[in-house]
């Protein structure tokens, strides 16, 4: 008998099984498919505390930075803690930025205020043309979410106490006093306790009130070939925009004049929600994006139209060599109503985690240390 049989090997189902593995305790990981394919490697690969808002979840974004700074090392992947740039290109923008960074300056988000050349020096990716100044924040790390998740679970099939098992779907899960039986296309398995991380699919395990239930968000990104040899994209980066998206930002008064220009001269994007990130992983290439459309059963097609909303936007903020793109996907994930993550437990010794959102990366390994501290 295990005492943790983890389902999902996405990066939540990993924080999961490596804290058992740091606790002591044996742990069998069950993924349905080959590999880990969903949102945990579609994503940019930031580790990024500046789009938190403080309390839960900015303190769970800065626990699982050390994390991710630590697992580098010892599962071997590329982490660069190299911050990320948020880019003003309108006054009203650099208003909001200057407004933030002041009433956080003694928060963990240790930001600083650019001006433009400091702002080409820290990202030479940016668009110097009209740029007026940027918000510099030094706590976010860039990993290669595909090879970062490649290596955590190598890692964690090495550790002694650890199974991993995949293109295993569970079939049922039965309590009994003793713990759980988890049966499984493979066969029966036997846990003291399940936690159950299936990402946007969490309806396939157990059904969820309707008025509490994850909303399911589809995203649309890229990336661009290599870039020429030697050139350094710098910071991640971001603009004015992404303080429209991200909740930190929920207090800024003097947001609404931005919220009110970009709803005027760019309701597109608004429409779409569309704001720009980018980041240049270990190999040289640009990932880009995104777009945000909520609803269930979201389809599964690529909206061309939104692609180049996004690239015409982004040209106007960012400066490549080349723009030429090598892939492009959709991503999709589970959203909280609340918090920034949904966990309950449907049954004893059953739990449910989930609706993490586009946070996943950032705050899972704290996440599942505050679990193993309430329910070790």
């Amino acid at each position: 008998m295990y005492d943790l049989i983890v389902v999902g090997a996405g990066i939540a189902g990993l924080a999961f099984a490596l804290t058992a593995i740091e606790q002591g305790q044996s742990v069998l990981v069950i993924e349905k498919n080959k590999a880990a394919l969903g949102a945990s490697i579609r994503n940019f690969g930031m580790v990024l505390p500046l789009g938190m808002p403080t309390g839960n979840a900015l303190n769970r974004a800065i626990k699982s930075r050390e994390k991710w700074l630590d697992y580098s090392k010892k599962a071997n992947f590329w982490a660069n803690p190299c911050g990320m740039m948020m880019a003003a290109h309108h006054d009203d923008e650099m208003t909001a930025m200057e407004e933030f960074h002041n009433h956080h300056s003694l928060t963990p988000y240790r930001t600083r205020l650019l001006d433009p050349d400091q702002a080409e020096v820290i990202c030479p990716g940016v668009n110097p043309k009209g740029l007026i100044g940027g918000l510099l924040s030094q706590t976010e790390v860039q990993i290669n979410p595909q090879q970062a998740i490649k290596q955590l679970t190598h890692y964690l099939d090495k550790q002694d106490d650890a199974d991993l098992i995949f293109s295993t779907r569970v079939i049922q899960i039965h309590t009994k006093d003793s713990g759980v039986d988890v049966h499984t296309n493979q066969g029966l398995f036997h846990g003291k306790k399940i936690v159950c991380c299936p990402g946007h699919e969490f309806s396939d395990l157990f059904s969820t009130p309707e008025q509490s239930k994850p909303i399911t968000c589809k995203l649309q990104m890229m990336r661009t070939i290599k870039q020429k040899q030697n050139w350094a994209f710098g910071s991640m980066f971001s603009t004015g925009l992404s303080m429209l998206h991200y909740p930190a930002f929920d207090k800024v008064k003097s947001l609404e004049a931005v919220k009110e220009r970009v709803s005027y001269d760019y309701p597109e994007l608004i429409e779409h929600g569309i704001h720009i990130l980018a980041a240049q992983n270990q190999l040289g290439e640009i990932t880009l994006g995104d777009s945000h459309h909520y609803g269930d059963d979201p389809d599964p097609f690529i909206d061309q139209e939104v692609n180049y909303l996004i690239t015409q936007y982004a040209k106007k903020v960012m400066q490549l060599p080349s723009w030429e793109i090598k892939e492009q996907w959709m991503g999709v994930y589970s959203k909280a109503q609340d918090d920034h993550v949904y966990w309950t437990q449907p049954q004893d010794h059953v739990f449910l985690v989930t609706g993490l959102g586009g946070t996943g990366m950032s705050t899972s390994f704290a996440i599942a240390e505050e679990w193993f501290l309430e329910n070790a």
